[in-house]
């Protein structure tokens, strides 16, 4: 088992990298921005080469780290990563804090394994929390994930009345792939999405023409 200063260390380096994946760092610049020990580091860095989770690349005196995207566990460890450290412990931790949220999910191309450099974490939040405050709490996650976050906030009522008209950019956010951070598919707001379509049924015309 890790020392705990070693598992901190590596669960902030990964957390780094995953929410932004195609980062290119050398180790002091990795140091600045996660505020970690150079030589703690540089040592875990090395291991993570070892295991094949990393790439290196020496440009001049400087090696640069990058994730080995061709790794066998690369997959695996994105989703642990994404759903456990970044998104759950930083975003759904900070989310926690507030008891006016009943529903937040993350949706678009972070939900659907499709977010690149420049993708923001799409977040959709259902409550009774106003901006000023959730966006208090947004500051402080998108400061941890070094990643920035878009998001809207409806209250429960507005989702409703949404709903029924059937406001389409709201259905196509709700039908899709989420992650869900506070509140579950169980909730009866989210239930509302879930209703079957109408199948086309296919009309079949008798013909009234007889053979002879």
């Amino acid at each position: 088992m890790l020392p705990k200063i070693n598992k901190k260390i590596r669960e902030s380096i990964l957390t780094f990298y995953y929410t932004n994946p195609s980062s290119n760092c050398y180790v002091r610049e990795l140091s600045r921005r996660l505020d970690l020990d150079v030589s703690n580091l540089a040592k875990e860095m090395r291991s993570f080469v070892k295991e094949g989770i990393f790439n290196v690349e020496e440009k001049g005196k400087q090696k640069h780290y990058f994730l080995n995207k061709k790794s066998p566990i690369y997959e695996d460890l994105k989703n642990l990563v994404l759903k456990t450290e970044a998104l759950g412990d930083i975003l759904e931790g900070e989310l926690a804090k507030s008891k006016k949220i009943r529903l937040a999910f993350i949706y678009g191309s972070f939900a659907k394994d499709e977010e690149h450099t420049e993708s923001d974490i799409d977040l959709l939040v259902i409550g009774d929390i106003k901006t000023e405050e959730l966006h208090k709490i947004i500051m402080k996650a998108e400061s941890k994930l070094t990643r920035e976050i878009h998001y809207i906030i409806y209250t429960s009522n507005e989702i409703k009345e949404r709903i029924k008209k059937k406001d389409q950019f709201i259905l196509n956010i709700l039908h899709d792939k989420k992650i869900f951070l506070i509140g579950n598919k169980d909730d009866e707001l989210f239930k509302l999405t879930q209703k079957k379509k109408n199948k086309k049924r296919k009309i079949f015309k008798k013909s009234n023409s007889k053979k002879n």
